[in-house]
């Protein structure tokens, strides 16, 4: 998904989680090491900080 947004010109953050073998769907509950917040709160922040 991510090439075909970041082709549009989206403004698209990629992130992976280093030593996980998770579907990204199954990453919405589990912390990110390097951020120390929950992927869940990362992407509410991020849809907040981007949609009007």
């Amino acid at each position: 998904m991510y090439p075909a947004l970041a082709a549009r010109g989206a403004d698209v953050v990629k992130v992976t989680i280093q030593g996980s073998t998770l579907h990204a769907f199954e990453y919405w509950h589990t912390m990110n090491p390097s951020t120390g917040k929950y992927v869940s709160n990362e992407v509410i922040d991020f849809f907040k900080s981007h949609l009007p």
